[in-house]
């Protein structure tokens, strides 16, 4: 987590809390029992519920532009940010789950959290239209890959895993083929 240590405990147990046993149950006093500290702890790092669950936004949309960055920067090759997007949807299940748990927070509690989550995309989608591919097959590449996170996420449509790795595998030769045109 970017963030310090203890600030980065309790958004850690408020997507827990959103992922494990719903919207309905994220309080300050659970999320408070959930990291071991009192509610005054909790309240010296976020004011109310509206800022935990714009703190969990924030941190979960920056690590994951970080990632993202962290990748291309690494690379010079054509279609690196949708190979970096797919990368991280596939392999990091902790920062997807993070990032799933915050949307569905401000979702429930305040729309307007997930501008910030918008601002998110916006990068990924400039990188993706000017990474050198065609950018509708990286979207539907891209849209492909949310598909995949949000059927493990939420566990809807669930693949088994050779279906799954069959799918990955697709992604993969949908994104080669079309940098090879």
């Amino acid at each position: 987590m970017r963030s310090n240590s203890k600030r980065g405990e309790i958004l850690a147990s408020a997507s827990y809390i959103v992922e494990n046993l719903g919207m309905d149950k994220l309080t300050l006093e659970a999320v408070a029992n959930k990291t071991g500290i009192s509610k005054g702890g909790l309240l010296h790092h976020f004011r109310n519920k509206e800022a935990l669950i714009e703190g969990m936004i924030i941190e979960y949309t920056e690590q994951f532009i970080d990632e993202l960055t962290s990748i291309t920067s690494k690379s010079n090759e054509q279609g690196k940010w949708i190979r970096a997007y797919l990368n991280v949807i596939i392999n990091d299940k902790a920062l997807v789950s993070g990032l799933a748990a915050a949307s569905v927070a401000a979702m429930h509690y305040n729309p307007s959290l997930l501008d910030r989550m918008q601002e998110m995309y916006r990068v990924i989608t400039n990188g993706i239209s000017n990474d050198g591919g065609d950018v509708i097959d990286s979207t539907i590449v891209r849209l492909a890959a949310d598909g995949l996170w949000f059927s493990e996420i939420y566990g809807l449509g669930k693949m088994d895993e050779d279906t799954k790795e069959k799918v990955i595998k697709k992604l993969h030769h949908m994104i080669n083929k079309d940098l090879q045109n």
